[in-house]
């Protein structure tokens, strides 16, 4: 890790060891560590997640042919009826695209 700002240190009744055997008891020491500082740091936690509940949420996009669904005859069926009442009135509604729909199965 590399320290990215400088860090200011307050440190009452310090013990820094100089090595070789040496230290150094000091009551009050103020240094500011500067930012490019490299530090050698080792991480080694345990954090138990067994009773830690992470909540997301993806926008994930499908695309199913609706002709593959067990939905498509009654879409079917319901563009049929939206055909009959708008074809009447398309030019109305400026809508040219749509066909003059099939007609009506009517049950013998």
């Amino acid at each position: 890790m590399t320290l990215v700002e400088d860090v200011p240190l307050d440190l009452t009744g310090a013990d820094i060891d100089l090595g070789a055997g040496n230290r150094l008891h000091a009551q009050n020491i103020r240094i500011v560590l500067p930012a490019g500082t490299p530090l050698k740091i080792k991480l080694d936690m345990m954090i138990p997640l067994d009773d830690v509940t992470i909540p997301i949420k993806l926008d994930v996009p499908v695309d199913i042919a609706m002709a593959n669904t067990e939905l498509a005859p009654q879409f079917r069926r319901l563009g049929n009826v939206v055909d009959r009442l708008v074809f009447p009135a398309k030019d109305l509604l400026d809508m040219p695209d749509v066909k003059k729909p099939d007609p009506p199965i009517v049950p013998k």
